[in-house]
């Protein structure tokens, strides 16, 4: 068997074609290849398309994304996962009762760190920063205890504290 030379090696490796024949390809099968790659296919089957883009963001709108990968490293869980205790529970019911709680609390910088907390304390951190809106606006001056979770007074004048 005749040694090959490197040129023909890499000639042969660099030919992501079929494998080679001893038979040259007819000039009507080199037209039809260089016609496919030249001319755009036509789409004969139309349920296999893809999404335009406004129907891909109507479908993430609907599913938030969420980045599991980054939660489970930082130890942080999304509203209803975190086990509470009872005064944290109740809280977060009245924050969530006379508050509006933004769509970004859980990705949102400005509402306190990820690390180690849960959805939950994070509104309630958020209430205490002064950052959430209030739902009523006639109850404006509305004060909730983080630490005895009542109304009427804040945590600095908490009478179970002083």
């Amino acid at each position: 068997m005749p040694r090959e030379t490197r040129s023909t090696a890499t000639k042969r490796r660099l030919d992501f074609e079929e494998p080679h024949s001893d038979v040259a390809p007819s000039t009507t099968q080199q037209k039809r290849g260089i016609e496919s790659l030249l001319s755009p296919q036509k789409k004969k089957n139309k349920a296999f398309t893809t999404p335009t883009k406004k129907a891909r963001i109507e479908e993430s709108k609907e599913e938030p994304y969420v980045p599991t990968y980054i939660h489970q490293t930082l130890e942080y869980l999304r509203k209803g996962e975190a086990t509470l205790n009872e005064i944290t529970r109740r809280t977060f019911a009245l924050v969530e009762e006379h508050f509006h709680l933004p769509e970004d609390l859980d990705t949102n910088r400005k509402y306190g760190p990820l690390s180690g907390s849960c959805f939950e304390k994070r509104a309630i951190t958020a209430y205490s920063m002064g950052e959430l809106e209030v739902k009523n606006p006639e109850a404006d001056g509305i004060e909730i205890c983080t630490a005895c979770a009542s109304e009427g007074h804040k945590r600095n004048s908490c009478p179970t504290l002083i």
